[in-house]
C-alpha cells in the first residue's frame, strides 16, 4: 500500500525524505478544497526537479463553458510534463481525455458519489483507473469494493472532510443581508452534528466539519485487504500536526510485518492524542428511514 500526499507548500522536501514518492497537486483556478494550488510551471519544476516521483493533479469542480477550450491546452501541457494521473469531478475531463488522446490516468473523485463497487466497475471499463472513494461508507463497503472491483482504491485516511460545496456566494450574500462586513470563513453549531466550518472562496464555498478524520484506526485493516493507496490530506490542518501524523503513518506501513501488538496500540494511542478520535463513517453505517 503506498501513501499519497496532498501537501500545504509547494516545497515537498520533508515528504521526500520520508520516502514518499506520490503527491497529489491541486492545479490552480481549476480546484477546491485545497490551501495551495499550483500553476503549470510549479508542476512543471517539481516534476523536473524530482524526476523519480509520481504526480497526481486535482481538477475537481465542475467546469464552466468558457474553461474548456483554455483546459484543454493545459491538459495536453500536464500530459507532456508527464503526470501520473488527474482527480476528476467533473465527467467532461473523461471526454477531453479521450478527444485528445492523452496517456495520464483518471481518479474518479466525485466526493460523496464513489460509494460501490458496481459504479466503480463502469467508470473503470470506461477506462478510469482510479477511484478516491467516499468518506462517507464504512471499512466493511470499502473492503467490497476492493475485493469485487479491479479499480484501484484510494482511501483517505488523514483529512478534514468536506460536507457540501456550493457555486453561490453563500456568506458574502449572508453578510450583505445583514449589513455587516464581510467575512470568509464562518463557525456554526448544529444540535446533532457538532460544528462545521464555512469556507469562502473564488469558486466556491465549502462545508468542513471541524474535526480531523483520523483513519489511523482502520489502517491495519487497509494493508490486510491490499488497499493501493491511503491519502493523506493537509488542507486546513495545522502543519506541525499534519507532519508528525504522516511520519508516523509512513513508520508504520513500513515496518507493519515486524511490529508487535503493543507497538501497533502505541502508534493508534499516538494519533488519536495528536488527531482526535474522530473516525467519520469507518464504523458507523449510513441508515435512511422513511416516516
Amino acid at each position: 500500500m503506498q501513501v499519497l500526499i496532498k501537501p500545504s507548500s509547494k516545497n515537498i522536501d520533508f515528504y521526500r525524505k520520508l520516502g514518499i514518492e506520490n503527491y497529489l497537486f491541486s492545479l490552480k483556478d481549476y480546484a477546491t478544497e485545497s490551501n495551495c494550488y499550483f500553476n503549470i510551471n510549479d508542476i512543471k519544476e517539481i516534476k523536473s526537479q524530482y524526476r523519480d516521483i509520481h504526480l497526481f493533479v486535482s481538477i475537481n469542480k465542475n467546469i464552466k463553458n468558457q474553461e474548456i477550450e483554455p483546459l484543454k491546452k493545459i491538459l495536453k501541457e500536464l500530459d507532456f510534463i508527464g503526470i501520473d494521473a488527474v482527480f476528476f469531478y467533473d465527467q467532461a475531463i473523461i471526454l477531453l481525455k479521450e478527444k485528445l488522446n492523452l496517456s495520464f490516468d483518471l481518479v474518479w473523485a466525485q466526493t460523496h458519489m464513489v460509494t460501490n463497487y458496481n459504479t466503480c466497475n463502469y467508470y473503470y471499463q470506461n477506462h478510469v483507473k482510479y477511484a478516491l472513494l467516499s468518506k462517507e461508507i464504512t471499512l466493511e463497503e470499502i473492503i467490497e469494493i476492493k475485493e469485487k472491483s479491479p479499480i484501484k482504491t484510494i482511501v483517505s485516511l488523514i483529512t478534514i472532510p468536506s460536507i457540501a460545496t456550493s457555486k453561490r456566494k453563500l456568506l458574502s450574500n449572508y453578510y450583505q443581508d445583514l449589513e455587516k462586513k464581510g467575512k470568509k470563513e464562518l463557525v456554526i453549531q448544529e444540535k446533532l452534528g457538532g460544528d462545521f466550518l464555512v469556507e469562502e472562496k473564488k469558486d466556491a464555498v465549502t462545508f468542513y466539519k471541524k474535526s480531523i478524520l483520523n483513519g489511523c484506526e482502520v489502517l491495519e485493516e487497509l494493508i490486510k485487504h491490499d488497499m493501493d493507496y491511503v491519502l493523506l490530506d493537509s488542507n486546513l490542518i495545522d502543519s506541525d500536526i499534519f507532519f508528525q501524523a504522516v511520519e508516523k503513518v509512513v513508520k508504520y506501513i513500513k515496518q507493519y510485518d515486524s511490529l508487535t501488538e503493543e507497538e501497533k496500540e502505541s502508534f493508534l494511542h499516538q494519533q488519536r492524542k495528536l488527531l482526535g478520535e474522530d473516525t467519520g463513517f469507518f464504523f458507523k453505517k449510513t441508515i435512511y428511514k422513511v416516516k
